[in-house]
């Protein structure tokens, strides 16, 4: 599935990555993700069996989600 993420200055949002695989295009604004990443427009990270937390530290992000199968 895909999911549109909007978040504003101060939220977060996590996916539970363990049986599954994820990735998130940043399309609009920056993401902090998990505490390690700083992303940006046109930016893009995968995950697969670990949680990832998207925060947003100042602005407004864009993104998508997808939700993958895991291999």
């Amino acid at each position: 599935s895909i999911s549109r993420l909007q978040l504003k200055t101060g939220e977060s949002v996590s996916f539970e990555t363990t049986e599954r695989a994820g990735y998130l295009h940043v399309f609009g604004g920056s993401a902090r993700v998990n505490s390690d990443y700083l992303l940006n427009g046109g930016d893009a990270i995968g995950a697969f069996k670990e949680p990832l937390q998207i925060s947003v530290d100042e602005g407004e992000l864009t993104a998508l989600w997808f939700d993958l199968p895991a291999q």
